[in-house]
């Protein structure tokens, strides 16, 4: 009976009606499996796409990397890591990467579902390899998406559900998720809560902005002095939120449209699952359309990024990052 009454709910939220699909000219990047989140690391002579991947599907091999596309036009590569712990296990998530003090370091999203462990590794970023620092967990990381780091070596969380992998939670649209700060020390506290299955973060001068999947909300909040959070504002209603981040003054989202159709994705590669990325003027509020898609060039889009006129978009499932030239 739950599946039925799952069924008509996710239909039912469906029933949106979709932009037409831009006629942008795109290409794949062929890369590792699951690449959900990606970042540019510019802080070389020779710029390059991070991309977390992980292999997510039921029956695909083991694959959790860090990997490496220079704007060369070829396939992405895993990128070295050292000084990782004995018997650690890397299944990343949602990344950041910031410069601070002259160094450069990826923050990491990692999961270990089958010890109902999360954590949060911070590694060094160098030309050819990330360097392991350190890692950060807590009773708060019940299900990590995304991380942000901020200037002061803290790092805001989002937890999608307040139980890991919770029915209940994702059928009745239950506020349970909530967003978590590490402070420069590793505490961690709970700065933001009844969110309905809180996904991307991002951190700006004085605010941190925080999308959610369920509700319809792309929320602003300000920061205390302290780093927790305050007084949220909805700054642009759209369904289906994933991942932020910044181009000049434009939040750069992707959103999942067709919920019952990214459902079938996840099962097979074949059923194409639309997405839309969406740009919001963090200063006007004004909103647009970036790019869309029926999910037959790509599906469960994750986050967009554009780079030198190219709009660069991850994804849940399928081993390749879309290159979109937005010229």
């Amino acid at each position: 009976m739950r599946y039925i009454v799952l069924f008509v709910i996710i239909t039912m939220a469906s029933c949106a009606s979709l932009p037409k699909n831009s006629d942008n000219a795109t290409r794949q990047i062929k890369c590792g499996p699951g690449p959900e989140d990606i970042v540019v690391d510019s802080t070389s002579s020779s710029p390059r796409l991070l991309i977390s991947c992980n292999a997510r599907r039921e029956g695909e091999a083991y694959l959790g990397e860090i990997m490496e596309y220079r704007f060369d036009g070829q396939e992405a590569k895993a990128l070295a890591r050292v000084g990782e712990p004995a018997g650690f296990v890397f299944n990343p998530h949602g990344i950041d990467i910031i410069t601070r003090n002259g160094s450069t370091y990826l923050y990491v999203v990692s999961h270990r579902d089958d010890l109902k462990q999360h954590f949060i590794v911070m590694y060094t970023v160098e030309a050819n390899k990330l360097v392991y620092e350190k890692q950060f967990s807590s009773a708060f990381l019940v299900s990590p998406n995304d991380c942000a780091a901020g200037p002061n070596g803290s790092v805001y969380v989002t937890n999608d559900s307040g139980k890991r992998g919770s029915l209940g939670e994702k059928l009745f649209k239950k506020k349970r998720a909530n967003v978590v700060m590490f402070d420069s020390l590793g505490n961690c506290s709970v700065v933001a809560e009844k969110l309905a299955y809180a996904n991307g973060v991002l951190v700006l001068d004085t605010n941190v902005y925080i999308s959610t999947v369920q509700q319809k909300v792309l929320n602003r909040y300000t920061k205390n002095a302290d780093g927790t959070l305050k007084t949220s504002v909805n700054i642009a209603p759209f369904y289906g939120y994933d991942n932020i981040t910044l181009h000049g003054d434009e939040l750069i989202i992707v959103a999942h449209p067709k919920p019952f159709k990214f459902l079938g994705h996840v099962k097979k590669s074949g059923k194409p699952s639309p997405g839309i990325t969406y740009a919001v003027n963090y200063k006007t509020l004004a909103s647009r359309v970036v790019f869309a898609d029926d999910g037959k060039r790509i599906s469960a889009n994750s986050t967009g990024l554009i780079y030198k006129g190219k709009l660069y978009i991850a994804q849940v499932f399928d081993p390749f990052v879309l290159e979109v030239d937005l010229k």
